[in-house]
């Protein structure tokens, strides 16, 4: 759906994205960030059954380590094309890799506990979906 396509902001989601998914109950310090691109936005969350908000880990292809994005490092994004999903180890669940090689990854948590999904919407259609790809090993 989105690849190919530019990241074009990223922001924290607002209460009324949150009390959509039934987060409403977090503080807004704990809400995830939302990455908007040109026919999709995506946000984290901690399971695939959406109990809860997750968080963004980010690799930046001079790191050696994966680790919790903040807007700062997103915001570095903005502008470069999604290349194509990405898996960690013998995971089934994508993330997200950049022509520039940053790769971003859904987590359950902002300690990195788990590995998450991404849950999006589409901004053409306004549907709903779960970020995942089919694992060609």
């Amino acid at each position: 759906m989105f690849i190919g396509e530019k990241l074009q902001s990223v922001a924290f989601m607002d209460a009324k994205q949150m009390e959509n998914e039934s987060w409403g109950e977090c503080l807004p310090h704990q809400y995830p960030i939302c990455i908007t691109f040109e026919s999709a936005i995506l946000f984290p969350s901690q399971d695939p059954e959406g109990n809860g908000p997750g968080a963004i880990s980010v690799k930046f292809p001079a790191d050696q380590d994966v680790h919790t994005a903040d807007l700062d490092d997103l915001k570095a994004l903005i502008g470069i094309k999604v290349k194509c999903p990405v898996f960690r180890g013998d995971s089934t669940i994508p993330g997200i890799k950049f022509e520039d090689g940053s790769m971003l990854f859904p987590e359950s948590d902002p300690e990195l506990n788990d590995e998450g999904i991404f849950f999006g919407t589409n901004l053409l259609t306004g549907d709903p979906f779960y970020f995942y790809s089919i694992r060609e090993d």
